[in-house]
C-alpha cells in the first residue's frame, strides 16, 4: 500500500516559507491524528525521497523507528487523515480523530495559494489526493469558532485575569471537560473576579458554544464562588438546626 505522503504547489515562483508550511502541515495533521488513534507518532521518521523542479513537488516516505508500531498502523492513520480533510471541503462537522491542532493544520494547508491565483495546492495522503478550497477553512472555522449563543454558565477555577479593550478577560478552568474557558467580564466586575482568584467559581451569562456542544466563551454577567471544604460547616455545626421543626402536613 502507497503510506507516502507529497505536496505540489503548481504555479511560478512558490515561496520558500509556503512549501515547507504545507509540508510541514501535511506532516502534523498525520502525527495528530494518529496520537488521537493511540499510534505513537514518534515511531515514525519521515525521509524525503523525492523532489522535483518545475512545480515545487516533494514525496516524504515513511521510516518504522519503533517496535510498537506496524506500518497497518500508519496505513490506517494517513487514511482517516485523507478521508477527514476532504470531509472539511463539504461538512462542517468534526472529523473523527480530529483534534483542534489537527484542524488548524487543515486550515493553514487551505491558506497556502498562488498570490496570482494560478496554479493549485495538491496533497497526497497515501496515494489518496486533496486540493484543498476556501471551503475548508471556512468549515473549520465554524467548527473551532463558537457560533451557539444561550444563557449558560461555567463552573471551574478561576486561573486568570487579564485587562482587555472592553471590560476583563479571565480564564475558567472547566470543572467538567478540565479545559480553559474564556470569560469577559465588564470593568464594574474587576473586583469581585479578583477576590475570585484561584477560587472554584459559577460564572453565569451569555454563553458561546461549539457545534459539539463545549463552552468556547462566557459573557459573565454574575460571579458566584463556591466555598472550599473546609468553608462549609460541619456535621456539629448543623446537628439539631431543624430541631422543634414540623412538617407541612403536621406530622
Amino acid at each position: 500500500m502507497d503510506n507516502r505522503l507529497t505536496v505540489e504547489l503548481t504555479w511560478q515562483d512558490v515561496d520558500v516559507h509556503d512549501f515547507t508550511r504545507a509540508l510541514d502541515a501535511e506532516l502534523s495533521l498525520v502525527r495528530e491524528v494518529m496520537e488521537a488513534m493511540d499510534i505513537k507518532s514518534s515511531g515514525v521518521r519521515w525521509i524525503i525521497s523525492t523532489m522535483r523542479a518545475g512545480s515545487a513537488f516533494v514525496v516524504a516516505s515513511p521510516l518504522l523507528v519503533g517496535d510498537d508500531i506496524e506500518m497497518s498502523d500508519l496505513d490506517r492513520a494517513i487514511a482517516v487523515s485523507a478521508e477527514g480533510f476532504r470531509a472539511l471541503e463539504y461538512s462542517s462537522e468534526r472529523p473523527p480523530y480530529f483534534s483542534d491542532k489537527a484542524l488548524d493544520e487543515c486550515r493553514t494547508i487551505a491558506s497556502i495559494k498562488s498570490p496570482t491565483d494560478t496554479g493549485i495546492t495538491r496533497l497526497t495522503f497515501g496515494g489518496r489526493g486533496v486540493e484543498p478550497t476556501r471551503h475548508v477553512a471556512a468549515n473549520v472555522d465554524e467548527i473551532v469558532t463558537g457560533k451557539f449563543r444561550s444563557i449558560g454558565s461555567i463552573e471551574g477555577v478561576l486561573n486568570g485575569v487579564v485587562s482587555a479593550k472592553l471590560g476583563y478577560r479571565l480564564t475558567i478552568r472547566d470543572r467538567i471537560r478540565n479545559k480553559d474557558v474564556q470569560c469577559m467580564i465588564p470593568k464594574e466586575m474587576r473586583k469581585e473576579a479578583l477576590d475570585a482568584f484561584e477560587r472554584c467559581v459559577i460564572v453565569r451569562g451569555i454563553l458561546w458554544s461549539r457545534k459539539d456542544g463545549s463552552p468556547q466563551q462566557i459573557e459573565a454577567r454574575t460571579i458566584q464562588v463556591i466555598p472550599a471544604n473546609e468553608e462549609l460547616p460541619t456535621i456539629a455545626d448543623v446537628r439539631g438546626i431543624l430541631r422543634g421543626m414540623q412538617m407541612a402536613d403536621g406530622e
